[in-house]
């Protein structure tokens, strides 16, 4: 190590010596001082060109990319997303997302999000998991882009602006609160006269794109819609997939469900604006993950992308759910419309429309509403209707229609020839309501629907009631079980046989006679005098549902109304009956009393109704919403003739007749017995086959009343009897079910003679008969009443929605 030391410091040292002796070339100064100016003037030259260039540059266009989009219009697009520190902007990038025409995220913010490495991609796997759990449709970037990233955009709700702007990040996520409360803050202000301050318009300009997003074609350039957020479908959709109902599927929406579900009114079981995916379609509801025929011929530009317009459909129709009792607009349905992107503002356009055909529709704005808005019908926007419409009739058809016209904007006018409304729906003063008081299936029932607008209460009947015997005892529910299993074990095998090409048409009696002893023959089963005795009960029952003697109904066509969808249990009852309703239904309509029709003349031009009173009113079109019996016994003369088929379904069409009696007690001698069951039934013989086999407890309060009816053979029986022996017949019948108790003599007592104003199917009528009655003739009279309801005869809720139908069908008819 020394050595090695020693020879080091020599060979520095002969290094130094040798750089002392070599020589140095001397360069003059002169020569010095021309090659730093010739330096200094090379920089100078270069920073010159420098400058010239970043001159040139700025002459120049920037470098840009526009959507490649084919008929996209954005020549320089702008990224909404702003995700990434990398974003363009509204700069270049090596490719541009097209969403809508004026929607775009740039490749830095789409590698942002979509990139392992990157700072977004936590986010987007997270949404990617949510809708894979609880959505439909795949997985797709386009869709988190436009569920997650896309900017909200609101309406300024100053009265003098009315802009749309889009919503600061800062204020995300948009609420209901926000969309009422907003305001774009960008107003000037300046002092009045009198001190005051007045706020002046946005002095901003909208943004040029709301434009082109409220045209037509700017559906076809949409790469993606927005779903849906925090919609007041949610409670009543969660059994569909979200987005298949125009939702959103990045959440659980049966977590939403417990917390929208508590807005919804006191009778959420009895209105349902959906239909379940796994159960038949009920009379009005809907499916909430498709469009109709009807509503695609009317919006044939979501036909194929349903999402947009089955989002707005189903909020309007769960809004109209929450409340009945007011007019359901646009303005209410737009603070609950929420969604990303520019796609709000077509929603928002399109709930104007979807509002109008709806309620031309009759699915919502029906009921006891009166005076309507703007913008609910048609005509209210700038179209104005003229002509006169006259209906004859002011029974619950002839109301339903003259209201709905007019609620349109259209003049119409009832004549009455008797100097009351409602029909057979009449109140006996406070004792009880002698006409329609039972709702056959509340469920979506429109009377439902007007028993809350006018807050009376619905009494649900009990799907099942105790059955009494002719010797007091209570037939036992295994006994009752088995009958009802083999009456409808019988009506199976008649619509089995039915189904047969070559089958023929009885009474549906006959073949049940027929059925019930083929069974007893092959089976050698014996039933016991109770079971008869409930048989009978059940066929009676039977008989009241068809409308006419068993003797006469048609065993094809006597449930031909289950083909359609029909309005489902429970049953319930209105204790001051339906009057209150059609009372409230015709405020403000122009009735006519005793103005009896004699004659209709449509020949030329306007109807011409003649009255017996020998005056004549005119009209551009006319509704005849008589009964079927009026039109049978020809006390109106046509010119001209009806059409023949629709003569012959006049003929062919069978009269029925139900009547109801009524008895007021001093003490409730029945609820004891009954377990204080709002019904109960008589099971007998044959022979009281619709003789009292059915009673209802309608008291109120202190006032004890029983209402019961007579039907088909037992009303035969009756025919010539006084009311005084009916109610003497009904009493003996309750001594009997209640030998053990003291049945006092009634303080009321009433029985209906309505006569033969129901419609019943008769052996070789197959159903088409009430087509053909309903169908109008010349475009100028149209007929309505219970019996040109095929889905809901029978039922008041059917003559209700035949004269909706007329009115919607002339409605149609003016705007066309």
């Amino acid at each position: 190590m020394k050595t090695m030391k020693n020879s080091s410091k020599k060979s520095i040292c002969d290094f130094r010596s040798q750089s002392k002796n070599r020589k140095i070339r001397q360069v003059p100064k002169s020569k010095k001082v021309v090659e730093r100016r010739s330096t200094s003037s090379r920089c100078q030259i270069k920073r010159k060109q420098e400058s010239k260039d970043i001159e040139n540059e700025a002459d120049q266009p920037t470098k840009i990319r526009p959507c490649s989009k084919a008929h996209c219009p954005a020549k320089r697009p702008i990224c909404f997303a702003r995700a990434s520190e990398r974003c363009c902007k509204n700069g270049y990038t090596s490719r541009w997302y097209h969403l809508s025409a004026g929607e775009h995220y740039c490749n830095e913010c789409f590698e942002y999000f979509y990139r392992s490495h990157k700072g977004g991609h936590e986010t987007w796997q997270t949404w990617k998991t949510s809708w894979a759990s609880y959505g439909y449709t795949d997985v797709d970037f386009y869709t988190f882009m436009c569920d997650q990233q896309l900017p909200y955009w609101v309406r300024c709700q100053h009265s003098s602006c009315g802009k749309w702007r889009q919503l600061s990040r800062q204020l995300e996520p948009l609420t209901t609160n926000k969309i009422k409360n907003f305001v774009c803050g960008k107003h000037k202000t300046h002092s009045l006269s009198n001190g005051c301050i007045q706020k002046q318009p946005c002095i901003a300009p909208q943004d040029e794109r709301i434009s082109d997003v409220l045209k037509d074609e700017w559906l076809t350039l949409l790469r993606n819609p927005s779903y849906l957020q925090d919609s007041p479908a949610v409670p009543y959709t969660v059994d569909y997939y979200p987005d298949g109902v125009g939702l959103t599927a990045s959440v659980d929406t049966k977590i939403l469900r417990n917390g929208l579900q508590s807005q919804s009114n006191d009778d959420v079981d009895l209105i349902q604006p959906f239909s379940d995916p796994d159960e038949p379609a009920i009379s009005g509801a809907v499916r909430p993950d498709d469009m109709d025929q009807d509503e695609m011929t009317i919006f044939p530009d979501f036909a194929l992308d349903q999402q947009i317009y089955l989002g707005v459909r189903n909020l309007i129709l769960a809004m109209w759910k929450l409340n009945c009792r007011e007019w359901l607009t646009a303005d209410k349905c737009e603070q609950h419309l929420i969604c990303r992107g520019l796609v709000r503002l077509k929603c928002c356009q399109l709930l104007s429309d979807v509002i109008q055909y709806l309620s031309c529709r009759g699915s919502i704005n029906f009921g006891l509403l009166t005076n309507p808005p703007p913008h609910v019908y048609p005509q209210h926007n700038g179209l104005t209707i003229h002509e006169e419409v006259i209906v004859v009739g002011a029974g619950i058809a002839g109301v339903a229609a003259a209201r709905y016209l007019h609620n349109a904007g259209i003049k119409v006018s009832i004549l009455e020839a008797s100097t009351k409304i409602g029909g057979r729906i009449w109140d006996q003063g406070h004792f009880i309501g002698r006409g329609a008081y039972t709702i056959n299936g509340c469920t979506n029932n429109p009377f439902t629907y007007m028993c809350q607008q006018t807050e009376v209460p619905i009494k649900i009947l009990p799907s099942n009631y105790c059955l009494i015997l002719a010797n007091g005892h209570l037939a036992t529910a295994s006994s009752v079980n088995r009958m009802d299993f083999h009456l409808k074990s019988l009506l199976d095998n008649i619509a089995t046989c039915r189904a047969k090409p070559d089958s023929k048409d009885y009474s549906l009696w006959e073949k049940l006679q027929d059925m019930h002893s083929q069974f007893l023959e092959e089976s050698q089963v014996n039933f016991n005098e109770m079971e008869i005795s409930i048989l009978n009960h059940l066929m009676s029952m039977l008989e009241y549902r068809c409308g006419g003697d068993l003797r006469l109904v048609s065993s094809q066509s006597w449930d031909q109304h289950e083909s359609y969808p029909q309005y489902n249990e429970p049953d319930g009852f209105i204790e001051t009956g339906l009057f209150a309703v059609v009372k409230k239904m015709a405020e403000g309509l122009d009735v006519r009393f005793s103005h009896k029709v004699t004659g209709i003349n449509f020949t030329k031009g306007n109807v011409v109704l003649s009255m017996a009173n020998k005056t004549e009113v005119t009209a551009t079109k006319v509704i005849l919403a008589t009964p079927l019996m009026v039109l049978k016994s020809k006390s109106i003369t046509f010119q001209p003739s009806l059409p023949e088929p629709k003569v012959q379904a006049i003929k062919n069409l069978g009269l029925g007749q139900l009547e109801k009696v009524f008895l007021q007690f001093p003490f409730n001698f029945w609820e004891q017995k009954t377990n204080k069951s709002k019904m109960f039934g008589f099971a007998s013989d044959s022979q009281h086959r619709g003789l009292f086999n059915i009673f209802q407890d309608m008291s109120m309060g202190p006032v004890h009343i029983l209402s019961s009816s007579l039907h088909g053979e037992g009303l035969q029986q009756m025919k010539c009897k006084s009311n005084t022996a009916i109610i003497h017949l009904c009493l003996d019948i309750l001594r009997k079910m209640f030998p053990k108790q003291s049945i006092p003599s009634p303080v009321k007592s009433y029985v209906t003679m309505w006569g033969e104003l129901s419609m019943y199917l008769p052996v070789g009528c197959s159903g088409q008969e009430i087509d053909l009655l309903a169908q109008p003739c010349d475009d100028k009279l149209y007929f309505a009443g219970e019996a040109t309801s095929r889905d809901h005869p029978l039922s008041v809720t059917g003559a209700y929605l035949s004269g909706i139908t007329q009115a919607k069908n002339i409605l149609t008819s003016l705007i066309d």
